[in-house]
Order: structure tokens, then sequence, then C-alpha cells
């Protein structure tokens, strides 16, 4: 067996030693394996193929930080047809995506935030000055509509929210507001 106390002083188990000499895994492999706290079992599994990944983009992920766990939710959950939603409804119907999911509290606010500010964008306007529309309403709105492409942008398309985690506020009748997270 090549490299055998060098596989063992990495912390190497004597089951993927023997599957590093059957499969012949490159030394240099089997080092950016034990890097990654990645076992030679799972490697030999080629999970970069179920996720649509090439080998090498497979290591670049894991090297930056990610776990196998993680990263397999992540590809899983895009597999399995739960598609993002989309960054420009969020942004013109505040509060759409939010009800959508069943967040009633925050998805009502920011849709009542949003249809409020929008018709007091038109209708209150300074035409006895010859200003037309005040600057604070338009400006409200738009914060209304970028807070609300910013909640989703956060739970689907940031790195940690596409790894699993979430932390969603939640009102509870007891004690006013609970949170909860899920992995």
């Amino acid at each position: 067996m090549r490299y055998l106390d060098h596989w063992k002083s990495l912390g190497i188990s004597s089951q993927d030693i023997n599957l590093i000499d059957r499969y012949d895994i490159d030394k240099d492999v089997v080092e950016r394996l034990a890097n990654d706290g990645v076992s030679v079992r799972e490697y030999v599994r080629k999970p970069w193929l179920e996720m649509g990944l090439s080998e090498s983009d497979w290591f670049d992920v894991l090297e930056m930080g990610s776990d196998i766990a993680s990263l397999e939710r992540t590809y899983d959950r895009e597999e399995e047809g739960n598609e993002r939603p989309n960054l420009a409804v969020a942004f013109l119907l505040p509060g759409y995506q939010q009800i959508k999911e069943d967040r009633i509290v925050s998805g009502g606010a920011l849709a009542v935030a949003g249809v409020g500010f929008a018709a007091l964008t038109f209708l209150d306007r300074d035409d006895h000055t010859g200003g037309g529309i005040k600057f604070t309403w338009p400006v409200l709105w738009g914060l209304t509509s970028l807070i609300s492409a910013t909640d989703i942008w956060n739970r689907y398309y940031r790195e940690q929210s596409l790894s699993g985690f979430t932390l969603d506020w939640q009102p509870n009748g007891r004690t006013g507001l609970s949170w909860r997270h899920s992995l």
C-alpha cells in the first residue's frame, strides 16, 4: 500500500485507505479531501455528478468553506423544482412574494406600505406651490420595494440562504414574537 503512513498521519481510516488503492486515487486529491474534511468514501460516490458540477468546481466550492451536507442541500433544493422567486416581482410588488410564502405579517406590512406610499406619491401633491410631487413619498415607496426585494434575495439568493439556514420571525400570541430557524 502506497503512502500508508502518510494516510494514517492525515487521519484517514483503513476503509478509506483501501479505497484509495482500489480506485488508484491521486495523492494530491486525497490530501485535498483530507483538508476539506471529505471522506474518500464520499469522493468515490462522485457527488459532483448528481449536483451537475465538474469535479474541480465541486472542490472549489468545498474549499470556499462549504461542507458536503450544505452543498447537497443547495443542489437538491434546486433539482426538486423549488424555483427561486423573481427579484423584479419582489421589487415591483412589495409584499407579494412574502404573502405567497405564507408570511402574512411581513408581506401584509410591505404590501400596505407599498400601496400606501404609491398612492401618496400621486395624491399628495404640492399643487398650490407648483412643486408637483413631494419628494418623501416616492423615496419611502422605493425603500419599501427595496426591503421586499432584499428580503427575497436574503432568503433565496445569498449563499447562506442556499446552504439551508433561514431565520424567520413570527408573531406569537403569548410572547408577542417568536423565531425559528432551520438548517
